[in-house]
């Protein structure tokens, strides 16, 4: 009688086959830490892969959604890649856009889930002086610092609201907007509220919640102001 093992072996063969059909190379990755995640060296080959939201692939994606259905061979190394979760894989669409995700889900029995990177973005946590008392310095975020918790790292950022009020009442000042923050458990890095994102295009961020689970962390954070 076939294990549970041995059928989901067959799964991930029969999406192997239906990614040969469907889908187009991706380079997949397998980083130990959240240092520069798509470096050549972290390359552990390449694979068919097809992105769907809805398995009878009659449903667009839409605004607000960053979790894919992922049709690939997810067996084991040799017979394939060997992607397992926190890796991210990275292939160009036929209208040649460069598109970056990570695995976050290899349940027994049910679909592949990865996450589509909209943002590129460096991690850092402000070195603090703990002495009560004045201690002659100031303790503040300063790049000189702060330590690097992670840089070069592809993440789903979406915005959840508008947030509060910002505190420098400048008049051209808008609410602070709040983004989810989606990202891989790599090298068991931990991040805690106050470290400081910044994106690629200089944009930083603070974090304000954070939520460490099977498929990685999620966390909230706030854009910051001038």
């Amino acid at each position: 009688m076939a294990d549970a093992a041995y059928i989901q072996s067959k799964i991930y063969y029969g999406y192997g086959k239906a990614a040969t059909h469907l889908g187009l190379d991706y380079t997949f990755y397998h980083p130990t830490n959240p240092i520069d995640p798509l470096n050549v060296a972290n390359q552990i080959g390449t694979l068919k892969v097809s992105l769907n939201v809805a398995w009878s692939y009659m449903k667009a994606n839409k605004y607000g959604n960053a979790i894919w259905q992922t049709v690939a061979d997810g067996r084991d190394s040799p017979l394939s890649v060997g992607f397992t979760i926190g890796d991210y894989f990275q292939g160009t669409s036929l209208n040649n856009q460069v598109n970056t995700y990570f695995i976050i889900s290899k349940q027994l029995i049910l679909p592949i889930l990865s996450v589509e990177c909209n943002k590129f973005i460096t991690i850092t946590r402000a070195e603090q002086d703990n002495q009560a008392g004045f201690n002659g310095s100031y303790s503040g975020y300063t790049p000189a610092s702060s330590t690097i918790l992670a840089s070069n790292m592809p993440v789903s950022m979406l915005e959840i609201t508008i947030g509060r009020e910002n505190k420098q009442k400048l008049p051209t000042d808008t609410l602070m907007p709040r983004w989810w923050l989606l990202m891989p458990n790599l090298g068991d890095v931990t991040y805690k509220n106050r470290d400081i994102v910044i994106d690629q295009l200089g944009m930083r961020y603070v974090i304000a919640t954070t939520e460490k689970t099977d498929f990685g962390w999620r966390c909230q954070a706030e854009l910051l102001g001038a």
